[in-house]
């Protein structure tokens, strides 16, 4: 593994050459083909995982109905949940085209980071500002979700309209 890609990780960016071969040791390099689940959502998570090459889609089920919460690509992480705590996973993660990853097991990662305090210090201050990040953007949606519904629920002209260009019913005469 190359350590100038672990610099370019968002999570990593603050850490020393000495932190950063550190983390290498703990590294497993994985290829995984398209159209492969890397983490299924209500199951444990057990690692860290960052896109080395390719793309992956997060989507979530609600009923019969999967969402699209995201799209991720080289120097992109997920499963960093696992890291904080041991509820199940919260969302599905699919390779959408043939992709490697560079993956940590939780538990060898949070070892390190008890015996490195400034390796600990500056990951969990870049981990708690991209979660930050993706509760911001999560609360755009929401609020974005929420103003549609409403409309929908209040405007009958705009319901009638919504209904006719996502499901392709015509209005009848």
């Amino acid at each position: 593994m190359d350590i100038d890609f672990l610099k370019k990780v968002r999570l990593f960016q603050k850490l020393s050459d000495r932190q950063l071969n550190l983390i290498r040791a703990l590294i497993v390099e994985e290829e995984i083909p398209k159209d492969i689940i890397i983490i299924k959502e209500g199951e444990v998570g057990r690692y860290l995982y960052i896109v080395k090459a390719g793309k992956v889609k997060v989507v979530k089920q609600f009923d019969e109905d999967i969402f699209l919460l995201t799209e991720l690509s080289e120097g992109d992480f997920f499963g960093e949940l696992s890291l904080i705590d041991d509820y199940l996973t919260s969302a599905t993660v699919i390779t959408e085209e043939d992709s490697e990853f560079i993956k940590i097991k939780a538990d060898d990662f949070l070892a390190l980071t008890r015996i490195d305090s400034g390796l600990s210090s500056a990951i969990w201050e870049a981990l708690a500002r991209c979660l930050s990040d993706r509760i911001r953007k999560t609360s755009e949606i929401v609020r974005n979700y929420y103003g549609l519904s409403k409309a929908l629920c209040e405007n009958e002209e705009f319901r009638m309209l919504f209904t006719s260009w996502n499901f392709g019913e015509k209005k009848s005469k």
